[in-house]
């Protein structure tokens, strides 16, 4: 009986898939496919994404559509609120990753990780899951508004109610079907679950188990690829238009049980549009600064000066947008 060949070692599997095209779909394919062929090549294609693909994946943590705060009174400036996060370092153990926050010089427009928090466990309270651990969190500022310096006749109250409805319309994002984030790898990119994150605001950090929220990632990118291959009438993915089945469609079958427990009447918010004009504007968006820039600016104590504190100074006169679920 002829033996069977030795293994493989480790070192030439990695040599083997580094010959590889690291294109998009080569780096699906190696997360989808061959990580769950075997034990081993989970090893070895975790130590590829470890070493050439962790390091380059970019994080956004947004606003939506909330705006600078002085853009509600003086129109002085415009724009989304952005928060890039690079990649920095692994935790100890390698099991968490860390992204640090960089700035936008360009845009002049920064958003403040203290003020993303109650966004973010907004969100996670709404999609029921653990909210992420924080660490060095201050209290709220409280101050006089900036439209009340600038333009007293804003202390009236038609113009103070307008404008508190103004932002409850605009902080949609937060709630369980907007994930005040966004993941992109290499042309990839998602708002899929970053799995127990935990926030610096001190060091102005956010790390997350890198290999959980990967898996969910390319769980959409493989479902997407897959409902594409099945089109005849086995098909066991949503039946639709197979013209119109791309990310946003793996998007809304992940956030459907949210969707269907906050249902309201179409005339008052219509769902299915929000959600596709989320997808296709919103988290693009975010991504516009190529990745060479982010990189080019480390945050320094200057920049507080560009900060929003927009969630803050409001914390006084309308908790809902502070506090979580708040009455």
């Amino acid at each position: 009986m002829t033996a069977s060949p030795p293994p493989l070692p480790f070192e030439v599997w990695l040599l083997i898939f580094a010959q590889g095209d690291h294109d998009d779909d080569h780096v699906s394919f190696l997360w989808s496919t061959c990580r769950n062929v075997s034990h081993f090549w989970r090893a070895v294609v975790d130590d590829i994404f470890r070493a050439g693909i962790v390091p380059h994946t970019l994080l956004t943590l947004n606003y939506g559509g909330l705006l600078r705060y002085d853009d509600m009174h003086t129109n002085r400036r415009s724009g989304r609120l952005y928060i890039p996060m690079v990649f920095d370092r692994f935790t100890e153990d390698g099991a968490k990753a860390v992204f640090q926050q960089r700035v936008l010089k360009k845009a002049k427009l920064n958003g403040l990780m203290r003020c993303w928090l109650p966004v973010v466990e907004r969100c996670y309270d709404e999609l029921e899951s653990p909210k992420p651990e924080v660490l060095n969190r201050s209290p709220a500022h409280i101050a006089t508004r900036l439209g009340e310096q600038e333009q007293p006749h804003f202390v009236t109250e038609r113009e103070k109610d307008r404008y508190l409805k103004t932002i409850q319309r605009l902080t949609r994002i937060g709630q369980g079907d907007c994930p005040p984030w966004s993941i992109k790898i290499g042309r990839y990119f998602n708002d899929s679950m970053l799995v127990e994150p935990v926030v610096d605001c001190k060091q102005r950090e956010l790390s997350f188990n890198w290999k959980k929220t990967f898996a969910l990632f390319f769980r959409e990118i493989d479902f997407v690829y897959r409902a594409h291959r099945s089109l005849g009438e086995d098909r066991y993915v949503e039946r639709i238009n197979p013209a119109f089945y791309h990310s946003e469609c793996a998007r809304r079958k992940r956030l459907r049980v949210w969707t269907a427990k906050n249902r309201v009447p179409p005339e008052i918010e219509p769902r299915k549009s929000y959600q596709d004009r989320w997808s296709t504007l919103v988290i693009a968006y975010s991504f516009i600064a190529a990745p060479e820039r982010l990189r080019s600016y480390s945050y320094s104590e200057s920049d507080a000066a560009e900060e929003e504190i927009l969630l803050e100074k409001l914390a006084a006169e309308h908790l809902d947008l502070v506090t979580p679920n708040a009455e």
